[in-house]
């Protein structure tokens, strides 16, 4: 069961970064509202959250607390990007 877990995790934490790296590149994203605003929040980039989640800390509340924790797992990847 773990295993299953783990993999998941990894998917998800990709599909983070690939959303955060889309966004760095060109501002925008087709990804889910959740990835989008994981990956701007992994950067620091409030700038960068979906138009109706601008506010950090309510985007920050529409996360649950697995993606919450891919976000601070996606932040010490990404460190190197930004």
């Amino acid at each position: 069961m773990n295993s299953t877990k783990t993999i998941t995790q990894s998917w998800e934490l990709q599909s983070i970064l690939n959303t955060a790296k889309d966004l760095l590149a060109t501002g925008a994203t087709t990804a889910s509202t959740g990835q989008h605003i994981a990956a701007a929040l992994s950067l620091n980039r409030s700038d960068l959250l979906p138009v109706n989640y601008n506010n950090p800390i309510h985007a920050w509340e529409y996360l649950d607390p697995h993606w919450q924790q891919l976000v601070k797992t996606a932040q010490l990847e990404l460190k190197s990007l930004y």
